[in-house]
């Protein structure tokens, strides 16, 4: 695994799995190596942040925003599971998303007035295939 340390947070990922650059919006956006010549489909990890500052926004706030966006974006029946609990919401959704048929795991924290959003996406007959690695990243993130 290789650290990533900011110095508001640190995260670890896979040695072999490519990281991205051209995603601006994410701070870290990794892919697993793809299964073969016709695999067209990397899953992928990322994470994150959007700046809360005076907006009051609390964890429940945050999680009722985050599910709206979800079921209208990409539909009335995406949300499988969420919770909330010891300070992280965890959504786990699927859906059509650009002709395929995605999930995500969705993590997020709220510390300083700012949100850190951890998202595991994969085709969904795929998603158990790297879940446990993406449970590994889940895990080694820590707010500082």
């Amino acid at each position: 695994m290789i650290l990533l340390e900011k110095a508001d947070y640190s995260i670890s990922y896979p040695a072999d799995w490519e990281v991205k650059t051209d995603e601006p919006r994410a701070e870290i956006f990794v892919c697993a190596p793809l299964d073969s010549q016709e695999d067209t489909f990397a899953d992928n990890f990322n994470m994150m942040k959007q700046n809360l500052l005076g907006k009051s926004i609390d964890m429940q706030l945050y999680d009722s925003i985050s599910k709206s966006q979800i079921l209208n974006a990409i539909g009335k029946n995406a949300i499988i599971d969420s919770k909330i609990e010891d300070g992280c919401a965890t959504i786990l959704f699927k859906g059509p998303l650009d002709g395929r048929n995605l999930k995500w795991k969705q993590l997020y924290y709220i510390k300083n007035e700012t949100a850190y959003i951890l998202t595991y996406t994969a085709e969904e007959i795929y998603f158990d295939k790297y879940s446990d690695i993406a449970e590994s990243i889940f895990k080694s993130f820590k707010l500082k």
